[in-house]
């Protein structure tokens, strides 16, 4: 797969803003927001698995 290719799924996934979770909670406080879109892609991304 391409770089751009890449890029693209990976703003597809998280939109505009990547962190943990709790990172993403805060910011959507911040701006008002209902929801960011990513929170599935950060916890699959950033939080442990249970073993």
């Amino acid at each position: 797969m391409a770089f751009i290719e890449h890029g693209t799924k990976f703003l597809k996934e998280f939109g505009s803003a990547i962190g943990k979770p709790a990172a993403l909670v805060e910011l959507a406080a911040r701006r008002q927001a209902k929801f960011l879109r990513g929170m599935r892609a950060a916890s699959c991304v950033f939080e442990k698995k249970a073993a």
